[in-house]
């Protein structure tokens, strides 16, 4: 696993070579749907950042809100590393 200050990186790198179009200046804030990630996206964003930071998501983890900007995969992300480390 990413250390927590490596994470908004590796998710811009993974969402990168997903989706060049939306470029590598987007906030943490800014709306990935807005900017053109689609559900079938989210699918393989998912794969690739669970190979990328060895986090598994559950299926309940995986929602529009939990990928809707850098900031809430982030925060999804140190959410998983403190379930998996109690």
């Amino acid at each position: 696993m990413s250390k927590p200050d490596q994470l908004v990186p590796r998710i811009r790198q993974v969402l990168l070579r997903l989706r060049p179009s939306i470029g590598d200046q987007v906030g943490l804030s800014d709306d990935l749907f807005a900017l053109g990630l689609d559900s079938q996206a989210v699918v393989e964003f998912v794969l690739r950042l669970e190979d990328e930071t060895g986090v598994e998501f559950e299926l309940e983890d995986i929602s529009l809100d939990s990928f809707r900007t850098i900031g809430s995969i982030e925060h999804l992300l140190k959410r998983k590393v403190v379930e998996t480390s109690t």
